[in-house]
């Protein structure tokens, strides 16, 4: 019997997982795939996502699979098992999650129904390439910790940053990582069988090293804000209240994301609706064609929620 392969995508808050993910499965077209996915915020804005492309995803909310949620993540996996038959489990856990810990649950010898029945087939992290030595620099080695146990390192945005600094990202990440396999061309540049080839190939037992530091005092501080709008936005004035995040004033803003309905700027009576991304201090949207309902989540350190839902209070 072939084993279900369960492909673990980690990675920092906004480094690209969840596009990472949608490119793999346009390469595994004929596959049973089910995602479980994990949003380190209060609205599950990946899930909506891969959901809208006609993927089965199981959501695990306000926590990490790693910790709080694991009882949780190992119900669903055995769920997943049993009822949906999948030939690929993906997992995408939180930014704030540690790779040890996930790998650490998927290959305990403890649970019958994983062991018989799966494979850890590849343990991936995405590394935010036009972001990495400020996350590093945030988060030291808890963030070391999805690069550390990695069987692969894919380094996203590279058609954004230069040569030099590409290459400086990857003298970085082999000294932290010396075994893993390093991919960093531009994703959009790989076929999809090259890049299925990616993910299946090169996947050598994968061992695990602990995280040692406290994970609870590693995210200390991080919290994330809920705002819903309960009326289409001026356009103008979001994106004033978006770069006043960049100050600072509101705490370290990590990550943004959401969905908001929004006036057409030239023509007002016409409603809009765009999906929020916010990643380190660049923002951008993605129209869609879709209504959904207007909410975005900001992730950060030292947040004042008061200020923050003021600042988007534009009744």
């Amino acid at each position: 019997m072939n084993k279900i392969k369960i492909d673990v995508i980690s990675g920092y808050l906004g480094s690209g997982k969840t596009t990472f993910i949608q490119k793999l499965i346009k390469s595994t077209e004929n596959e049973r795939i089910v995602i479980i996915e994990n949003e380190f915020g209060d609205i599950g804005i990946d899930g909506d996502i891969l959901r809208d492309k006609g993927l089965d995803v199981v959501e695990l909310e306000k926590g990490c699979i790693c910790c709080t949620l694991k009882l949780n993540f190992l119900k669903s996996l055995n769920n997943i098992i049993e009822y949906m038959k999948p030939t690929r489990i993906i997992v995408e856990p939180t930014g704030m999650g540690l790779l040890s810990q996930i790998i650490g649950i998927v290959l305990d010898e403890n649970n019958e129904d994983i062991k018989n029945n799966c494979k850890l087939n590849s343990a991936i992290t995405i590394i935010d390439g036009e972001n990495y030595l400020e996350q590093v620099e945030l988060f030291g080695d808890f963030f070391n910790d999805q690069i550390k146990n990695a069987n692969k390192l894919i380094i996203s945005k590279s058609q954004y940053i230069s040569q030099e600094d590409l290459d400086d990202i990857v003298g970085s990440l082999r000294e932290t990582n010396n075994n893993a396999v390093i991919i960093s061309e531009n994703w959009d540049s790989i076929d999809l069988d090259k890049f299925l080839k990616i993910i299946d190939e090169s996947n050598e037992k994968i061992s695990r090293e602990l995280y040692v530091g406290d994970v609870h005092k590693a995210m200390q501080g991080v919290s994330s804000v809920l705002v819903k709008f309960n009326n289409p936005l001026n356009m103008e004035s979001f994106k004033n209240a978006v770069n006043e995040l960049k100050t600072n004033k509101y705490g370290l803003i990590m990550r943004g994301k959401g969905f908001i309905n929004y006036l057409d700027e030239k023509n007002p009576e016409i409603q809009r609706y765009a999906e929020f991304n916010y990643v380190g201090s660049n923002y951008e949207f993605e129209n869609l064609n879709t209504k959904k309902s207007s909410e975005i989540c900001i992730i950060g350190k030292e947040l004042d929620e008061k200020e923050i839902l003021n600042l988007f209070n534009f009744n």
